[in-house]
């Protein structure tokens, strides 16, 4: 029995849809998808909003940081995490809450996230949310300029091997610096940007055709989980930034399809995915994708600094 049959023989009285959007906005929370009235789950929409709405975006992420408790289990929620630092992290709860919080974090002085983030360096188990004062300082600064050399990421010959990208040696798994060196040769140079966009505008990611423009910044303008987290089209290139703060992404399955609402972009060949990371990563790895974008493309990672230009 599926999960959501086995929920629906259970509260018969709950719409699998509502269910389902309720999961999007509120997260993996069985009171909040499955207990909760429709004037109960309103209210606590409402609560939440007042959190978020009322600047408390920096009070939630110091209270993570000092171990206080009294907003975050609204907005946030533990996950078991691949890192050999901290066996779980703390995440924002729903994409919804993600997009929410990089909303307000936009209206952040660019010396706030920064030292936020270096709170956050010190605090393994808020990799999540580290992540997204991460992607808030870079999405920011690439919407006036954007100065990154990306490397692309390489693989052994094994049909299942993952994507790798190591910014040290190799001691410890020769087998991948064969692949790193055997991609270096015969593989797709780096790609160096330098680009000031014209301006930056945010997309409906729901929109049927949107008619994309050279040198603009583009970042969705969605509250649930997008496939990718902004791009710019230069000199007949798309460019596609995935920002993140952990140790191994995937690319979303939908963007292939994504890319087809788009009009006036280049060609395919021309197209190029790019994990942005933090200059203190020493690995990055992305799984294989056979059907997906990743079958006929390469994709790239950049390191970028935290401390102010």
């Amino acid at each position: 029995m599926t999960p959501s049959c086995r929920a629906k023989r259970l509260y018969p009285h709950r719409e699998l849809n509502d269910m389902f959007k309720r999961f999007d906005n509120a997260g993996p929370s069985a009171r909040q998808c499955l207990d909760l009235s429709p004037t109960e789950i309103q209210r606590f929409y409402a609560q939440r909003e007042g959190v978020i709405t009322l600047n408390a975006t920096k009070g939630m992420l110091n209270a993570l940081l000092d171990g206080i408790d009294n907003i975050s289990h609204k907005l946030c929620v533990v996950h078991r995490s691949d890192s050999e630092r901290c066996h779980y992290i703390i995440r924002p709860i729903s994409s919804f809450i993600r997009h929410r919080l990089l909303t307000q974090l936009w209206e952040w002085k660019e010396q706030d996230r920064v030292d936020m983030i270096e709170r956050f360096s010190h605090v393994p188990r808020a990799g999540g949310m580290r992540g997204l004062v991460f992607e808030s300082l870079h999405q920011h600064r690439f919407s006036a300029n954007i100065q990154i050399e990306a490397k692309p990421m390489f693989r052994s010959n094994n049909t299942r091997s993952r994507w790798h990208a190591t910014f040290g040696d190799f001691l410890a798994n020769p087998v991948l610096g064969i692949a790193q060196e055997e991609a270096l040769n015969g593989g797709p140079p780096p790609i160096c940007l330098s680009i000031v966009p014209s301006g930056s505008r945010a997309y409906n990611h729901s929109e049927p055709n949107i008619e994309i423009e050279e040198n603009v910044y583009y970042v969705p303008l969605a509250a649930n989980e997008v496939a990718i987290d902004s791009f710019i089209v230069h000199a007949k290139h798309l460019y596609m930034f995935q920002f993140t703060s952990g140790i191994q992404h995937g690319v979303n399955h939908s963007l292939l399809a994504t890319l087809k609402r788009f009009s006036n972009l280049p060609p395919p060949a021309n197209w190029h995915y790019i994990f942005v990371v933090p200059e203190d990563s020493t690995t990055f790895s992305c799984p294989c994708d056979v059907n997906g974008f990743l079958a006929d493309h390469v994709p790239y990672v950049a390191q970028v600094g935290n401390s102010m230009w």
